[in-house]
């Protein structure tokens, strides 16, 4: 077995007691109520970039959800094909349709060809994984965006409490690069306000910005008590919640990134 092997097959281990759908649980009610506030309309046609839990739970709400991501892989997971395309299978399950397009790739691409566009767009826990730079992103997604239609950005905050101690302590808060090719973890964390940036550059106006902990409090016995503590400080300064979610809407007139 080679290194890499033995490092990956550790890595997984390591990962193999984390339960996804309750640590995310809160989170996914949020961001479903969130969208409702801002789109109650259930023909509102939707976007989901990356198909999870969270998209299912979308589709319960509303007529027309289609997806983002790379391409579907027979189980539902994502395999690599980077291509833009429609992929009439993902029908079969309820979704519009699923857009076959790697969003590392809007550094090459200025905008995406679909048949309609889109007043709901929900990004929501993906920006941290992307290594192209949010503007170009965003700026992406922005092609997909209906007149007077919305995107809501959800990401962990990269100034959360936790965080600022441990960079006190002399500890890195950040991540590591996995060993996975598949998902190589946070690549790159953000503050509201380098989102919000961002979104000026892409062209985009915030509706909003919020921090929440909305993340499961995880761990036994003082460690959960720990991080029950920092979750509860926090919500003194909300500026150092764990999570965040932006909402744009697009700024008409403005059709490129100013660098």
């Amino acid at each position: 077995m080679s290194l890499r092997d033995e490092l990956l097959a550790e890595e997984i281990r390591s990962h193999a007691d984390h339960d996804y759908l309750k640590f995310h649980k809160q989170r996914f009610e949020y961001v479903v109520s969130k969208c409702q506030q801002l789109c109650p309309s259930r023909s509102a046609k939707v976007l989901d970039i990356g198909r999870s839990h969270l998209s299912r739970m979308l589709l319960e709400k509303y007529d027309s959800v289609t997806t983002l991501g790379l391409s579907l892989s027979a189980n539902g997971e994502f395999g690599s094909d980077a291509r833009c395309s429609h992929e009439s299978g993902s029908l079969a399950d309820g979704y519009s349709g699923h857009i076959v397009f790697d969003l590392n790739d809007a550094q090459s691409v200025d905008a995406l060809d679909w048949p309609h566009k889109f007043d709901l767009i929900v990004f929501a826990e993906t920006i941290e994984h992307l290594y192209t730079a949010p503007e170009l992103v965003l700026h992406l997604i922005k092609s997909l965006l209906a007149e007077n239609g919305v995107i809501v950005c959800q990401t962990p905050n990269a100034a959360f409490l936790t965080k600022r101690i441990k960079l006190l302590l002399g500890l890195n808060p950040y991540e590591r690069l996995r060993m996975s090719t598949v998902n190589r973890g946070h690549i790159r964390e953000y503050t509201s306000g380098e989102l919000m940036e961002a979104g000026a550059r892409a062209g985009l106006v915030c509706l909003a910005a919020e921090h929440k902990n909305y993340f499961a409090v995880e761990g036994t016995g003082m460690v959960r008590a720990a991080r029950q503590i920092v979750d509860w400080t926090s919500n003194i300064f909300p500026s150092t919640r764990r999570g965040m979610t932006v909402v744009y809407k697009a700024q008409r007139g403005h059709s490129r990134v100013s660098v």
